[in-house]
């Protein structure tokens, strides 16, 4: 049948990223299927697919009324929260997922998960795909979850808010036709629902220190570098050392004394006192946790190594450091101000801890040959950490298992670790052929995708030559961001000036929310009036979420009233229990703005007149 055209025209209008990610495979694709997939047609004239899977058929789909059934299916799921997002396994010839779209609002979002490409191009030759591909609110993800990028796809639409409401479904019979893939669909789902509950877990634990960090540091912005500045600087073969402080760096310590500018060695924060006792200076310093104990920074040797941090990081820790500073993985108000400035910036994916974050930022500094050290990832001898010692975290014992160790056949870890584990495999896979991912963890969990390797190896293999990686840094060190100041200035200027009209905001849309559950509570109905109520709210809402600052401010009330912000996409089992959640949760997330804001506006003010005396 002839939808193919129709649908690749508008797979490349609607869908571009999609398209331009399959583009070489659809040149290269046979139009061929594999023997046991065939597309058949229904008694009412539409189409339906069959496999043929250990001398079974499984249909998926009615050989009667496929449309029919698919609607059925469909009416088992409701859609009463706000902005529902629902994740489905399988295209099929689209009627089930054309049947859960129709039941769903514009400000919903259904993500397809179609785990084989070459039935995905089929479909586009078969069926008529042109009405799901057009629609706003559809999402696609083809090929193998990890390759195809469902985890980052799921990530943009759920967060830690909504994820409790999100719907995982199955096209009937996919589970079963395609039960390899279904397995790595479920392991792939299951660990981006868990980190967003830890993503979810670890804002509302940090969100006040992270607004209130970033106001601290904002002293800084103006004489520092910023990650892109060194974005290409080093050799293409240079070496990067990522030094974690796991339990095995006790054993091959010692080695990068001989790699000292032949690699880059770069010091998460917390193996810095181990490399001070072995009087080993790294060339940088990373940190990234707002609440990373003073201590750890302390009489280490920290002040004057250059220091790849956040603008949320530990205030404790810049202001014990004093030589320069390296902004990286700009927050969502951080970004704002690289915008306005017309600056270049980097977004890496973190991955949650110190040594994740560190070789995301290898790959982006262009560094094809990433070692890790000390990336345990597992206890030994019944340690943590290097030095022979235990930094426990909370619930510990109840996430301990065993994972495939790099020299042992199983090792204990725990459940943070195994986060970051997969976290590893998941970046690794991601990261295109010519970068070198080598593991000199003499010990600990083993991560799939890296190369095994003990440092002296790597050391006497590929760090031969002098890179004068010192100098390197320097170099790029002496350029400043003075033709930008201004510009940085500007910009803090207008959050100054939007605080002073978010407060009066805050407390009309107060105001309004009382007006409207008092009238809504006499009327049960929708008034005009009540209408119009809602819309000023929707207004006042839009106004404020487009100011940047308004970001310091969504990351206090995350640790002041999570439930609120959840509350407010609840929904009910009426119209009317709906919006009373909404408005009443809205109120309190208004009200907790006004305390927000209070504590740290004249902060703001302060920070940003200390930056007018730098200029």
């Amino acid at each position: 049948m002839g939808y193919y055209n129709d649908n690749i025209t508008a797979l490349k209008e609607y869908k571009p990223k999609l398209y331009s990610k399959l583009e070489k495979e659809l040149a290269e694709y046979d139009h061929g299927l594999p023997s046991d997939v065939e597309f058949l047609e229904a008694r009412d004239g539409n189409r339906y697919m069959q496999i043929k899977k250990d001398n079974n058929l499984i249909r998926l789909g009615s050989s009667y009324n496929p449309v029919r059934e698919a609607v059925q299916w469909a009416s088992q799921y409701s859609f009463v929260q706000y902005k529902n997002v629902v994740v489905m396994f399988g295209l099929g010839c689209g009627h089930f997922a054309n049947a859960l779209r129709e039941l769903m609002q514009n400000s919903d979002r259904l993500i397809i998960y179609e785990p084989v490409s070459d039935v995905f191009f089929r479909i586009l030759h078969e069926v008529d795909m042109t009405k799901l591909i057009k629609a706003d609110n559809v999402s696609f993800v083809v090929g193998e979850p990890d390759k195809a990028g469902l985890y980052d796809i799921v990530s943009i639409f759920v967060h830690w808010s909504n994820v409790e409401y999100m719907k995982a479904v199955v096209h009937p019979g996919y589970d079963k036709a395609f039960a390899d893939e279904y397995s790595a669909y479920v392991k792939e789902m299951n660990s981006v629902i868990g980190s967003i509950k830890v993503e979810g877990n670890t804002e509302s634990f940090f969100g006040c220190d992270v607004a209130n960090n970033t106001v601290h540091n904002l002293k800084y912005v103006m004489n520092a570098n910023y990650l892109a500045d060194f974005v290409g600087v080093f050799d293409k073969d240079t070496v990067g050392v990522v030094v974690a402080a796991g339990p095995s760096l006790d054993k091959n310590i010692q080695v990068l004394h001989d790699m000292k500018e032949k690699a880059v060695i770069f010091a998460t924060d917390t193996s810095l006192k181990r490399l001070y006792e072995e009087n080993i200076v790294p060339d940088f310093v990373v940190s990234i946790d707002p609440r990373k104990p003073r201590w750890m920074f302390e009489n280490v040797g920290f002040e004057n190594i250059p220091f790849l941090c956040k603008i949320d990081s530990n205030f404790e820790a810049m202001d014990i450091h004093q030589g320069h500073k390296i902004f990286v993985n700009p927050s969502e108000f951080f970004k704002n101000m690289f915008q306005y400035a017309g600056m270049e910036y980097d977004v890496e994916k973190s991955g949650g801890s110190v040594a994740t974050m560190t070789f995301a930022l290898c790959y982006t500094l262009r560094i094809k040959n990433i070692v890790l050290i000390g990336q345990d990832l597992a206890y030994q001898g019944g340690f943590s950490h290097a030095g022979k010692k235990n930094m426990e975290i909370m619930n510990e014992e109840n996430t301990i298992t065993y994972v495939k160790g790099n020299y042992e056949e199983r090792v204990k870890t725990r459940g943070d670790w195994l986060i970051y584990l997969e976290w590893y495999e998941r970046m690794i896979k991601s990261i295109p052929e010519g970068v070198r991912v080598i593991n000199a963890t003499e010990g600990g969990a083993y991560i799939e995708g890296t190369e095994l390797m003990t440092l002296r190896e790597v050391c006497d293999t590929m760090c031969v030559e002098d890179k004068r990686i010192t100098e390197v840094i320097e170099n790029v060190l002496s350029k400043s961001h003075e033709d930008k100041r201004d510009k940085i200035l500007e910009f803090f200027e207008q959050c100054v000036k939007d605080i002073k009209a978010m407060k009066q905001d805050f407390e009309k849309a107060v105001t309004l929310c009382n007006r409207f559950e008092r009238k809504y509570e006499k009327s049960r109905i929708l008034t005009s009036e009540l209408i119009k109520c809602m819309k000023d709210i929707s207004r006042i809402n839009k106004r404020i979420g487009d100011m940047p600052v308004f970001l310091l401010i969504d990351e206090m009330i995350k640790s002041k009233d999570k439930d609120s912000i959840k509350g407010i996409y609840e929904g009910g089992n009426d119209e009317y229990t709906s919006n009373m959640n909404m408005i009443r949760n809205t109120r309190q997330v208004f009200r907790l703005s006004l305390e927000a804001l209070s504590e740290i506006k004249d902060d703001i003010f302060e920070a940003v007149a200390d930056m007018r005396q730098q200029l």
